[in-house]
């Protein structure tokens, strides 16, 4: 009896740990039972509006606080990774920012490749402008960006710009927003240099294209395609009281993208029923998610619209390519940000009557029912206020960061997730280095990784191992790797990493590509080391003949063709080293590959 009392306490201990980390649940070793409230000030509409994630994993929030005469001010807090405020930052963890004794309200936040801040957003006054203060990573301004860190610009009235996106380059993308005859509004992208200067070559006088809507378009939220194309979602108005989810995408140079949806412009939803996008995500095969809220006969419901890459519905998302959900409390609901996890899952995050809620969808736009209860998570800050999560991260780790605000100060929670590969990789770059191509990576928090692959594909679809890198996996925060390609084949070269686990989990980096130029065609071997099939790419259209040796030269295969590309079977032959031999007219070449 005693034996099955203490197989049953162990296996209630098993669960109780167990349960507490399933995905949604609050995470207990952030801040205080998983949550973390910063007092600023007492502006009616303070509170954190936008978080990112630095490299070595410390959060940085922006938003709004009040100062002594109830003007409001930029506000930045800094959090270690446990959700205590980071010393090391400003003051106590914190710093504010003010403009001209204006109403100033930060939107945005971003961490540079150099670690530096940029926090963007309004100050408002008797006319409106668009502001900006970039920090040193120690809080204290960068006095080599505008005018001692900080930048202030009316555009031309009515104008002024809300959001920003950072360009590879550094240079800094911002959506303008253009009043008309209320209630119309339309919107046009205006460019800064990294610098915080005005860039006079974007556009024309730095003023790019004007959306297109009968009666306007309102832009919510912004964010750049790998390919560096822009796409801000928001609404448009259908009436001067009816709202509906539309989706905009402009060209590197400012110019309205004539490829997306309707000449540019993409909306979704019937007009019966009203609806805005607050939020926007880029998947890894292109599709956009865009997210906010569609009026209900029950009120307000989170909704989730997917685009595809030219700005269609996407029919295999939700029904029709657009997914709502109610929390079932016959309160609003509404989402504020969206990002996708590694695995493709969509996490939204907003808003259900007074609490942050939290809503997971399978790819194809489904309620993740492994999530919470039955794929939706609520959390009460215990106040009595509304509490409203403006801002959703991803760790490294899987885990998930909301931040917001709760009785109008910045309040954080952090929520348990499905294990991932405990590896973030990020700078993936691809270069020609004479007729060869460098790829270089960088590893963050690397713990338990194998190694990685580096692929290779002529189309971008096909994809085939050319080598790997051992890797270090020995803790530290950021690790550089580097790649050389002795063979890449003329024209495009496609390439992306592959992170393998100790426990065999993989995940793959987004595609990069370099185009060689001026080359004689490479002949491609795939894979290699083999241990099957030995493809082989690459060759000309000529008839030629292609000889299998083993090492001493003995001829093990002869095949003679015209095809650019063949295949030799190589499952009976002894592991060690062959050799391919071409002879293509005067012309022999001899390459090596490895058998497994």
């Amino acid at each position: 009896m005693k034996i099955f009392t203490s197989i049953l306490i162990a296996f209630t201990i098993l669960h109780t740990s167990i349960s507490s980390a399933q995905p949604g649940t609050l995470d207990s070793t952030f801040g205080e039972n998983g949550k973390v409230i910063t007092h600023f000030g007492t502006y009616p509409h303070g509170g954190g509006f936008s978080s990112a994630l630095q490299a070595d994993g410390k959060i940085v929030v922006a938003g709004a606080s009040s100062d002594l005469q109830n003007s409001a001010d930029f506000a930045v807090a800094r959090y270690q990774v446990n959700g205590e405020l980071d010393s090391a930052f400003g003051v106590n963890g914190k710093v504010t920012a003010d403009f001209d004794d204006r109403d100033d309200r930060a939107s945005s936040v971003d961490i540079l490749p150099d670690g530096k801040i940029l926090v963007t957003g309004v100050s408002e006054g008797s006319d409106d402008y668009f502001s900006m203060v970039r920090y040193m990573p120690t809080g204290l301004p960068d006095s080599s960006f505008g005018v001692n860190g900080k930048v202030l610009s009316d555009f031309f009235q009515p104008v002024y710009g809300r959001l920003v996106a950072i360009q590879a380059d550094g240079k800094i993308v911002v959506e303008i927003f253009i009043r008309r005859t209320f209630p119309k509004a339309d919107c046009a992208l205006a460019r800064y240099n990294s610098n915080g200067k005005p860039d006079s070559s974007f556009g024309v006088n730095g003023v790019g294209d004007t959306t297109h809507f009968n009666r306007g378009f309102i832009g919510e939220a912004m964010t750049l395609q790998p390919d560096g194309r822009i796409v801000i979602a928001g609404y448009d108005r259908i009436s001067d009281d009816g709202l509906n989810f539309a989706a905009v995408r402009f060209n590197q140079d400012g110019k309205l993208d004539s490829s997306f949806g309707e000449n540019g412009n993409a909306t979704m939803f019937s007009p019966f029923w009203e609806s805005e996008a607050f939020a926007i995500a880029i998947q890894s095969d292109g599709k956009i998610i865009t997210a906010g809220y569609i009026d209900s006969l029950l009120g307000d419901d989170f909704a989730l619209v997917r685009y595809t890459i030219n700005g269609n519905a996407d029919s295999s998302f939700g029904l029709n390519g657009a997914t709502t959900t109610n929390f079932g409390q016959r309160a609003d609901d509404y989402v504020r940000s969206v990002a996708i996890q590694s695995d493709g899952k969509i996490i939204a995050t907003g808003q259900s009557g007074k609490d942050f809620a939290l809503a997971r969808y399978t790819q194809d736009g489904q309620l993740d029912s492994a999530f919470g209860e039955n794929g939706k998570v609520t959390t009460d800050f215990e106040n009595g206020e509304a509490d409203i999560g403006y801002s959703v991260t991803i760790q490294a780790d899987g885990k998930i960061i909301v931040a917001g605000q709760a009785n109008n100060e910045f309040a954080l929670a952090r929520y348990n997730n499905d294990e991932v590969l405990p590896v973030s990789l990020i700078d993936l770059k691809a270069y020609a280095m004479g007729g060869n191509v460098r790829v270089e990576w960088t590893a963050l928090n690397e713990l338990n990784i194998s190694q990685y692959n580096i692929e290779r594909s002529l189309d971008g679809k096909r994809f085939n191992v050319i080598g790997n890198v051992k890797a270090l996996a020995d803790g530290q925060q950021k690790i550089n790797y580097s790649y050389a390609d002795f063979l890449p084949a003329a024209g495009d070269n496609f390439y992306r990493i592959e992170s393998v686990s100790k426990d065999g989990i993989a995940k793959y980096t987004d595609i990069v590509k370099v185009n060689i130029a001026n080359r004689i065609a490479a002949i491609l071997f795939s894979p290699n080391p083999v241990k099957d099939v030995l493809h082989i790419q690459g060759l000309s259209s000529l008839t030629k003949t292609i000889s299998l040796l083993d090492v001493k030269g003995k001829l093990l295969r002869q095949v003679t063709t015209a095809n650019t590309n063949y295949s030799f079977n190589t499952k009976q032959f002894a592991a060690g080293i062959y050799f391919v031999r071409i002879d293509e007219g005067k012309k022999t070449t001899t390459l090596k590959f490895i058998k497994e």
